[in-house]
């Protein structure tokens, strides 16, 4: 189960020889506006590697902050590396779409998901990992202590065996915490990730 909210940017981590950049799903390059998530990339990162995944940022309270991700998004980036400093983000991997220039987004999730875990072993933050479980019991307590302690709002539940497509994905199912209390009925064969 991943978690999907609206406090969070999805954006893909691109990382072409010695360059890193950040790419929302309308492929606006955000790069000059997270240097700290560049630089971490470009550091921790192998050449040819594509994530999936969100940006995300606390706010003082530790909830996350939709309003600061904004502010961000907005920075010139003459003034990046002080709102870097003042509102540092994270970046959440959820999926890994390529790495040392093979495209992977043919194989299966769980094939993905395990190549991602091998490539996320060494990292550090701002770079993290979204948790994954296919466990029910679990996924459904993962998000009551992250709704309450962090303002997590929903989750995402992906099928295992499902293959990437980009764009909208009907093999992926948001739960918010109105539907999280159904989430039995289709769990079935899926994968649960938080992040």
């Amino acid at each position: 189960m991943l978690r999907r909210v609206q406090s969070t940017s999805r954006v893909a981590v691109v990382r072409r020889g010695d360059t890193a950049r950040l790419w929302t799903r309308n492929r606006n390059d955000i790069s000059d506006r997270f240097p700290d998530i560049v630089a971490a990339a470009e550091k921790q990162l192998r050449d040819g590697a594509v994530l999936d995944g969100e940006l995300v940022i606390l706010g003082a309270d530790g909830q996350l902050s939709f309003d600061a991700l904004q502010q961000r998004l907005v920075t010139s980036p003459a003034k990046a590396r002080a709102k870097a400093a003042q509102l540092p983000a994270a970046y959440a991997a959820f999926d890994l779409l390529a790495i040392g220039g093979v495209d992977l987004r043919t194989q299966r999730w769980t094939a993905r998901r395990q190549r991602l875990d091998q490539l996320a072993a060494g990292w550090a933050p701002p770079l993290q990992l979204t948790p994954v479980t296919s466990d029910v019991d679990e996924a459904r307590e993962w998000f009551e202590v992250l709704h309450a302690a962090m303002g997590v709002e929903g989750l995402v539940v992906k099928g295992a065996a499902t293959r990437y497509t980009p764009g909208r994905r009907d093999a992926w199912v948001k739960v918010n915490s109105v539907g999280v209390n159904r989430v039995r009925l289709i769990a079935t064969g899926a994968s649960w990730q938080l992040g």
